[in-house]
């Protein structure tokens, strides 16, 4: 009985062992990355989902899967409505893991994901930026984005809109690229446009993910645009 006793003892303690990393090391792991986060997109509307079964993996840098999704994350003073980030046999650095919890990106087999932004956002950015008095909005259409609003000329005013396109740059950039402008509904030279590209480059960085992001494709909707993002294996 004793003996019988002794066995149980020893696959309790060995039970208690095995599921150490899944108690302890996963939630730490877990929670560093989400205050990471928290202060990188100055959002606490994080969730993380660290996939790791038994926890062990994360002791050698291997993480089976991640699902990561923020509400108004804040990306170069620009407000993303929605980012949602799924990855498959991730790679991190064990000795930060083992000595700072960090969840430190070396790659992975598949990391890719969505960020969409709304009209709402791109106006909140421009009116902090320039147009504090909110006499511009910018639409968000199917074919592209247009700006709206009034321009002072000969002590009139006269309503414009510069129809544009986004364009990716640099794998990590979205830039807005000019391709109309009309004033009172009347078609400007094309050089005008010229000068606006020249001299105003409208640019929004993403290569501030905890991992190398590169843009894939950007979908226009009414009222909304969905960003396709990838990371660098």
């Amino acid at each position: 009985m004793q003996k019988r006793w002794q066995v149980f003892v020893a696959l309790g303690l060995l039970l208690v062992l095995a599921l150490i990393p899944k108690l302890i090391i996963l939630p730490k792991v877990t929670k560093q990355l989400r205050a990471e986060l928290q202060n990188e997109f100055q959002t606490d509307q994080i969730e993380v989902n660290l996939q790791a079964p038994w926890g062990w993996e994360l002791l050698f840098g291997r993480l089976p899967g991640v699902e990561l999704t923020m509400e108004n994350a804040v990306v170069e003073n620009l407000t993303l409505s929605h980012v949602e980030i799924e990855g498959e046999k991730i790679r991190l650095t064990p000795q930060l893991l083992w000595e700072n919890w960090e969840a430190a990106y070396e790659g992975a087999e598949r990391l890719e994901g969505m960020v969409i932004v709304t009209e709402e956002d791109l106006n909140t950015l421009l009116w902090e930026e320039l147009d504090p008095e909110q006499t511009l909005h910018f639409v968000i259409l199917p074919t592209g984005v247009a700006l709206n609003g009034e321009v002072s000329l000969f002590n009139r005013e006269l309503d414009f809109t510069l129809h544009g396109r986004l364009e990716i740059l640099q794998e990590s950039n979205v830039r807005f690229v000019p391709s109309n402008l009309e004033i009172q509904a009347t078609r400007v030279p094309p050089f005008l446009l010229e000068v606006l590209n020249q001299n105003y480059d409208l640019v929004v960085d993403f290569n501030v993910f905890p991992y190398p992001v590169t843009i894939s494709e950007i979908l226009m909707e009414d009222g909304q645009m969905r960003i396709k993002i990838g990371v660098i294996p």
